[in-house]
């Protein structure tokens, strides 16, 4: 009888230690949920900030080789217009897809500068070019930091600890860079 007390004892104090050391070990993964989810956060606003900044920076850029490039200025214009309007209104996804439209117009509209030797010899325009330049260096990087942590939010969740702590938390979206 005394021995059964006492496997009963250190079963219960077994039981009772394993729970203490499983809460705690739950305790910690929910904090690092946290950190990431908050990192992600972070990195999602530096995103926006610097697509705020490339957008502000456009006008006066776009501005200078209108002439020359009418049509293709519009559309920078336009797809800068549909980000803004993405951004204010907080919807990732379609930030996401605005940011591509506004990189592919982007894009196609300083291929056929470049190609234009009157604008690129302008010395104003070598200084707004490296100014654009440096501009979306930024945001392809803070794109990038992005990224890195959605990658890390992720992977968190598939692991069996993510799944523990988090089983209905959904997975962040990437912001694919062209």
């Amino acid at each position: 009888m005394k021995l059964k007390g006492q496997i009963l004892f250190f079963t219960i104090v077994l039981i009772l230690v394993a729970s203490i050391v499983f809460l705690g070990f739950y305790n910690s993964q929910m904090k690092r949920l946290r950190k990431l989810e908050n990192t992600v956060q972070a990195t999602w606003g530096d995103v926006i900030w610097r697509l705020e900044e490339r957008n502000e920076f456009l006008p006066g850029f776009v501005g200078m080789v209108k002439s020359k490039e009418p049509k293709l200025s519009s559309q920078v214009m336009k797809d800068k217009k549909a980000l803004e309007e993405a951004i204010q209104q907080s919807n990732q996804m379609q930030i996401i897809y605005q940011t591509k439209d506004l990189d592919s117009s982007l894009k196609i509209l300083l291929d056929k500068i470049d190609n234009s030797p009157e604008i690129v010899q302008e010395k104003q325009f070598k200084s707004m070019r490296r100014t654009m330049f440096d501009v979306e260096d930024r945001v392809d990087s803070h794109i990038s930091s992005y990224n890195e942590a959605v990658g890390r939010f992720n992977k968190f969740l598939n692991r069996f600890w993510g799944r523990v702590v988090a089983p209905s938390v959904p997975k962040k979206i990437f912001f694919k860079q062209s």
